[in-house]
């Protein structure tokens, strides 16, 4: 904060574009201060060593004198950092645990509260979350510091614990859930709105949302549950901003794919939905008859229903004809990217993306053609055409626009789908 009220009274110089207009120029200026301040906003661990001498003086002074008194200020501040985990011997238990020593730090906190130390709490009380008893007596000091703050860092925070219900151990994590299981948002913008960034996003609150939104997802297949075009925003979802699957948190991976496939140990899912799940299984965790190791801890029946999806092929298969399927499961999924891309930042900036997906269809339509498959090129054309009015800007890509083209994706999938899977489905023993 220091820095930032040394800079208001500094005349900052910029150079700015010429073809740029000086509103616009002046925009973007605004918008790269902030976003450096913002950035600077968060909590900052101190350094690793630092932590560990402060957290071995403060545990051994306290046993022995039963008191915060005599203990440095800094090694106090620095508290919030190893909270909640074991003591430098490994065999101690966190200090999070001793009611007493917690008592007496909030009392100490009462009146030396600053926004690092709020903010340091703040951030390892969403990073362990502890049991619901512990989350209360830290959730009464939390709420009461921000119900009086006038800083603005501290503001935000409050504002989002209002919204978002951060520290009630029902309410929060049911809520990020929700909106998961609603598919408003992906994974890592929601994370971005509830202040859940950095390592907050694989961090307990977040372990607690997920676990709730498994139950959710089992009850997806029901009529009043998840229909497919929600599933599939939300499996997109998951991604980075580089359109790369991420494992959020240890052991969602393997009760997700349980989740997904233990509904149809005894009955056929329809068509889409199998060509959906059994591709972004095998993106997000492998093909289990090539990686095995990688479905090693997903139940032997999910396994199963997996590997019957993937047990019948033709028996006769034309050398191009197969190519042409090797070449379009590696393309669909990058289109799916794409397009899921476009539609949550618009086109102005994704230029390059539109191009490549794109030439990706131009590239599937003529094969198809060369090969005879008529359905496939059609609806390859169609959204070529599409895509090339969004590229020359004579269409504009709204949501209904780009809605449109992902469900000509899910039939392009579908119908090169029919191709390289037969009716019956044998199972495949593991």
């Amino acid at each position: 904060m220091s820095l930032k009220r040394a800079l208001n009274h500094y005349q900052l110089y910029f150079s700015f574009p010429v073809h740029m207009p000086l509103s616009f120029s002046l925009a973007r200026a605004e918008e790269n201060i902030d976003a450096l301040f913002s950035s600077l906003s968060g909590a900052r661990q101190p350094v690793y060593d630092d932590l560990a001498t402060s957290q071995q003086l403060v545990s051994s002074h306290f046993r022995s004198q039963g008191t915060l008194a005599g203990i440095a200020k800094r090694h106090l501040r620095r508290v919030p950092w190893y909270l909640f985990a074991a003591g430098a011997e490994g065999d101690a238990e966190p200090l999070s645990q001793n009611q007493s020593f917690c008592q007496a730090w909030c009392d100490w906190l009462a009146s030396h509260a600053s926004t690092s130390v709020l903010l340091a709490l703040i951030h390892n009380l969403l990073l362990h979350y502890p049991p619901p008893e512990q989350l209360a007596f830290w959730r009464y000091y939390v709420e009461a510091h921000l119900a009086r703050t006038k800083r603005q860092q501290l503001l935000v925070w409050r504002e989002r614990c209002v919204q978002f219900k951060l520290f009630d151990p029902v309410a929060g994590p049911r809520e990020l859930a929700l909106r998961l299981y609603r598919a408003e948002q992906p994974f890592y913008h929601l994370c971005e709105q509830f202040g859940l960034v950095g390592e907050l996003a694989s961090g307990g609150f977040v372990a607690q949302g997920l676990q709730q939104l498994l139950v959710m997802l089992g009850r997806y297949a029901d009529p009043s549950g998840m229909n497919l075009a929600q599933l599939q925003s939300f499996l997109n979802g998951l991604r980075d901003q580089q359109g790369k699957l991420q494992r959020l948190v240890a052991g969602f991976s393997t009760r997700l794919a349980e989740v997904l496939l233990l509904p149809f140990q005894r009955r056929q899912p329809d068509q889409p939905w199998r060509n959906l799940l059994r591709d972004f299984l095998i993106e997000y965790l492998g093909n289990p008859r090539i990686n095995p190791a990688a479905w090693h801890a997903v139940h032997a029946d999910a396994r199963a229903v997996m590997l019957t999806w993937l047990a019948g092929r033709p028996a006769q298969m034309d050398e191009q004809l197969n190519l042409f399927l090797m070449e379009a499961s590696r393309q669909l999924p990058e289109l799916e990217v794409a397009l899921f891309n476009l539609k949550a930042h618009g086109a102005a900036t994704q230029t390059a993306v539109i191009s490549r997906a794109y030439q990706r269809l131009r590239s599937i339509k003529g094969v198809a053609e060369l090969l005879g498959l008529s359905d496939i090129a059609k609806v390859s054309l169609a959204m070529e055409t599409t895509l090339g009015q969004i590229r020359d800007k004579t269409l504009s890509p709204s949501t209904p626009v780009i809605n449109q083209l992902l469900a000509d994706h899910n039939n392009l999938r579908d119908r090169i789908s029919d191709i390289s899977t037969t009716s019956v489905y044998d199972p495949h023993p593991f």
